[in-house]
């Protein structure tokens, strides 16, 4: 997520021929929009401090899938805009002392979204990806959130070979705090999260209030596509959100 500033930073409303910029302390990134084009570029540096260590990306994007963008409804006068796309990145990503290349098999989905939020907000979410010789390259993007009539209004679909196909509103139970489950009604989702690892942030103010984990694991289950066929998941690197706020 980028904010706007005018000294720090810049988020454009637009994804074709645009720029966006973020300066954080010693960190800067810039990403170069081309949608357009199917293209995008990513470049960022941060040098190494006693707080955290060096990153820096040198990344070229180029789509390859049909985008998902969808205007949702949260309520009156509350619409909620996600264009996501799915890329294939080459170029090299540096982690503290480690540098890695990418190749034509690193794939990576781009997520732009801005809405109007009710007060008070609450979603799960899970995305999977995976590229392997026998499937090619899948992808999937799943919420159970507050939209009005998710029936009309969803977000949810897989990516087969850049092939998007819709699925149904799903619902995300929460066995334990290692182990999701998400399905539908419909038979069409039946996947298992199992999360090896989190990331949590905890604000409390007077006026505001959010719980936020975003946890990250492995993928099981099953998905299919819009003709019927069932495309298993195990082996999909997965990660979610479980967001609740209000204000």
């Amino acid at each position: 997520m980028i904010f706007t500033n005018k000294k720090k930073g810049t988020s454009p409303d637009s994804l074709i021929d645009t720029r966006t910029f973020l300066k954080a302390g010693s960190f800067t990134q810039a990403i170069t929009n081309k949608f357009q084009d199917g293209k995008c570029t990513i470049k960022a540096h941060c040098p190494p401090s006693k707080k955290h260590f060096a990153y820096q990306a040198d990344l070229a994007l180029t789509s390859i899938s049909m985008p998902s963008v969808v205007v949702m409804p949260l309520g009156p006068n509350k619409p909620l805009y996600i264009h996501k796309e799915l890329f294939q990145a080459l170029g090299t990503l540096t982690i503290g002392n480690r540098q890695y290349e990418l190749d034509e098999t690193a794939i990576c989905v781009i997520d732009d979204h801005k809405g109007y939020y009710p007060y008070h907000m609450h979603y799960e979410w899970i995305s999977g990806i995976k590229n392997d010789k026998e499937s090619g390259p899948i992808a999937f993007n799943i919420v159970d959130n507050q939209v009005v009539r998710p029936d009309d209004y969803n977000e949810n679909f897989i990516w087969i070979n850049g092939e998007m196909h819709q699925l149904p509103p799903i619902s995300v139970i929460k066995k334990s705090d290692t182990f999701w489950l998400a399905k539908d009604a419909h038979g069409a989702v039946d996947i298992q999260f199992k999360i090896e690892d989190n990331y949590v942030k905890r604000i409390t103010l007077p006026f505001f209030k959010a719980n936020y984990r975003a946890p990250f694991g492995q993928i099981s289950g099953f998905m299919k596509d819009l003709r019927g066929n069932k495309h298993l998941l195990k082996g999909t690197f997965g990660i979610g959100e479980d967001l609740d706020y209000k204000y």
